[in-house]
């Protein structure tokens, strides 16, 4: 049995959001509003933000610096979401550096492995 992650998911849809409550059990998802721009405020037993693409990559990009830029979340985990048509968003994960891309729909198979990666990478 994995250890179970407790994850931010930001930029969801209500779809999105519903689909990951379903499918990442035993982790927990948060959804954590993308307007918040107090990432302070950021429940503390969160270990990993799973982060579902903008339209643009440009759009990814600026959720990825904001993220990036702040103390809370600079080193934390990030799982980005794309939708399976859509490969340009590889660029951005490269740039943030701690992350993963999955591509929609995820299972909790491919999930665990992104994040088994994080904790190799960390231990």
């Amino acid at each position: 049995m994995p250890t179970p992650f407790t994850l931010a998911v930001m930029e969801a849809t209500d779809p999105q959001f519903s689909h990951c409550q379903v499918t990442i059990t035993p982790h927990q998802a948060v959804a954590w509003a993308s307007d918040r721009n107090d990432l302070d405020q950021l429940p503390d037993d969160i270990e990993a933000l799973l982060v579902y693409t903008g339209k643009t990559q440009q759009d990814t990009l600026v959720v990825c610096e904001r993220l990036r830029s702040h103390t809370r979340t600079a080193s934390m985990p990030i799982i980005f979401v794309a939708p399976s048509y859509d490969i340009t968003h590889t660029f951005v994960v490269q740039r943030a550096g701690n992350a993963e891309l999955l591509t929609e729909p995820f299972t909790l198979d491919e999930l665990q492995d992104c994040l088994e990666e994080f904790t190799t990478e960390t231990s």
